[in-house]
């Protein structure tokens, strides 16, 4: 079945002040531990991240990164059955 999504379904415009943050959060993910599945972000992963990059978050920007990622995995446990 395919067609035209209905628009309260459109996501929202991406929020290009933000591309920055969001590549942040690409570059932590792909650094992501893994066990069973994947790990949160932690606040090391966050330190390490700071210093090898040269990036220095504000804490808004820190509370961004965290939220990302708290999105993330519940969008990977909305998939389990």
């Amino acid at each position: 079945m395919g067609g035209v999504l209905p628009p309260e379904a459109e996501p929202p415009p991406f929020p290009v002040p933000l591309a920055y943050v969001w590549s942040w959060f690409s570059q932590l993910h792909g650094a992501r531990g893994a066990g069973f599945g994947p790990c949160p972000l932690t606040w090391l992963d966050l330190d390490a991240w700071s210093r090898f990059t040269g990036n220095v978050p504000t804490p808004w920007e820190v509370e961004l990164l965290m939220a990302l990622d708290a999105e993330y995995l519940n969008s990977l446990a909305d998939k389990k059955p």
